[in-house]
């Protein structure tokens, strides 16, 4: 009998010390996010846009509540338990819970970081699919019955399983809990909407959430001018891992800064010309989208739903939606705040430690605003479509479609800005400042996480320039230098073979080279514990919430 209650006591002590290690881990999970105050000067806007803003942010909440049921199905139950718990583990657990939107650690590869929730793995389809549903059984049954496949592909459908057999849920139905007041909300904003284009918008979008059908929103969100800019709706498919063609809401509340779009115009004038510029062999002749690129550039002054879970953009390229960039083009939103926190908060950072010396001193914002504007404008580069086919690239590529536009994107931002220099509308002089800025990011988003699709087009791109023989790394004192001589053959090569992956839509062969370059190798993964104490990401904290 002694024996037996000392066994108990060992083991009970190992699961103790085991509890013990997890939480510790846990807190050091949350301080890999800096916390930012995000705040406005309300004294700038009228009573009618304070009331405007009120119920928009009232709106981001119910899309808040979609995005963690579209995480989860059990996000909301796991969410009161940790509200309610009183043991401070628990209270560790709710705040990361917070951060990560579900008991996955997106930083770790989608591990379980709650002991006691489930399932240990998140479900590559998140909650968009039947948890048990493979790919094949999806691919078999839009095969098997082709009346379905628009259903099924669509990007506003959960997919369910009933008496065995799968069904295509409209997201109209699916979340008509929130969306209702949601679409309530966005009416009641529009009643003091002073720019016309503002309610257009708000109430074409009202009724997109009760009909699905985005399109005429999405035109009219093309075409807003206002003081408040405002995004929400489903858009990206990041979150759908398993076949990457379900889109997430989201939801950014914020305010226009016209003096600094303005200083942009000109690049977008620019962009038919690049497109002409792209290193695609002469015999790849793709359907064209719009030109017409609005560029906006604004303060974030509060998020939700696909918009906060960890990792915080910086800015965004929208909508997605084919049919609209053929006929409109796609806007970009750069989120000037967002992006001055994470250069000072992490960018130069990491330059200090992964960089050579000489290298470090060309880091500059102006090169990391540039290039990612560049990203964006690039999102509306290149095909759309698989040549000759009415099949959309998101639809060919399916869930690698993600990490390989982003890769492109990055790629053809740094090809447009090699453009601009010998065209003498950016200096030329400032190459090699743009190449170390660009290098010092790549660690940046190295650390969002292996299977996060933007650090994944990244990893590609350094390996790629690894090979290529662009980046170096100095052995002497550990840190990572360029050969500028070889950046410019490298980037057209690179960019090259993206857009050939795009146009011709071949998922085996974008699979393959993912799979040869998407891999961090051993020196990488011991370069990045040397950016351990500094934050992966910002973490934003909405003064306006917590008034």
């Amino acid at each position: 009998m002694k024996a037996y209650f000392c066994i108990f006591i060992i083991l009970l002590a190992g699961l103790c010390a085991a509890g013990t290690k997890n939480i510790d881990h846990v807190r050091g999970q949350i301080k890999k996010f800096a916390t930012v105050e995000i705040s406005f000067d309300e004294k700038q806007l009228t009573m009618n846009e304070m009331q405007v803003i009120k119920y928009l942010v009232k709106a981001a909440q119910e899309i808040d509540k979609i995005f963690l049921l579209q995480v989860s199905p059990y996000n909301f139950e796991l969410q009161q338990k940790l509200v309610a718990a009183k043991t401070a583990e628990d209270k560790v657990y709710a705040e990361y819970f917070s951060i990560q939107y579900g008991p996955w650690d997106r930083l770790e590869e989608e591990k379980l970081f709650i002991p006691w929730a489930e399932p240990e793995m998140k479900p590559l389809g998140a909650n968009f699919y039947p948890a048990d549903m493979k790919k094949e059984e999806f691919e078999n049954w839009v095969k098997d019955h082709p009346e379905d496949k628009d259903a099924f592909l669509s990007p506003y459908t959960i997919i369910m399983r009933e008496e065995g057999k799968l069904k295509a849920v409209p997201y109209s139905v699916a979340y008509k809990k929130y969306l209702e007041p949601a679409s309530e909300y966005l009416k009641n904003a529009a009643k003091y909407a002073d720019a016309e284009s503002l309610k257009k918008f708000l109430l074409s979008r009202a009724d997109a959430f009760l009909t699905n059908d985005y399109y005429q929103s999405d035109i009219d969100w093309m075409e807003l001018d206002s003081k408040i800019e405002v995004t929400i709706g489903p858009y990206e498919v990041y979150e759908d891992r398993l076949l990457g063609y379900k889109a997430a809401f989201e939801a950014y509340v914020t305010l226009n800064l016209p003096g600094e779009a303005k200083k942009l115009e000109r690049y977008k004038d620019l962009l038919p010309e690049m497109e002409k510029a792209l290193p695609l062999p002469k015999d790849f002749q793709y359907k064209k989208r719009a030109m017409g690129s609005p560029i906006v550039v604004v303060n974030e002054i509060f998020t939700g739903g696909d918009a906060r879970p960890a990792v915080q953009s910086i800015a965004f390229n929208l909508p997605n939606d084919e049919k609209v960039r053929e006929l409109k083009g796609s806007k970009k939103v750069m989120l000037m705040n967002i992006m001055g926190s994470k250069f000072n908060k992490l960018l130069m950072p990491i330059s200090e430690l992964v960089l050579t010396e000489k290298l470090r001193k060309g880091v500059a914002f102006n090169c990391f605003f540039n290039h990612v504007l560049m990203h964006e404008l690039a999102h509306a580069q290149g095909p759309g479509y698989v040549i000759g086919t009415d099949t959309t690239v998101s639809e060919a590529l399916r869930d690698l479609h993600a990490p390989v536009e982003e890769g492109k994107a990055d790629v053809i931002g740094m090809h447009n800005i090699l453009y601009l220099m010998e065209n003498d509308e950016l200096p030329a002089k400032s190459k090699n400042n743009y190449l170390a800025t660009l290098l010092a990011g790549m660690f940046r988003s190295f650390r969002f996480g292996a299977t996060e699709a933007h650090a994944v087009g990244t990893i590609i791109q350094f390996n790629y320039l690894v090979e290529k023989g662009v980046i170096l790394f100095n052995t002497k004192d550990g840190k990572y230098e360029l050969d500028f001589s070889k950046a410019d053959e490298a980037i057209i090569s690179l960019a090259k073979e993206f857009l050939i992956l795009e146009a011709e839509g071949n998922y085996d062969k974008a699979k393959e080279f993912v799979d040869r370059y998407g891999k961090l190798s051993d020196r990488e993964l011991k370069t990045l514990k040397k950016l351990e104490g500094i934050p992966v990401d910002i973490r934003p904290v909405f003064m306006f919430i917590n008034k």
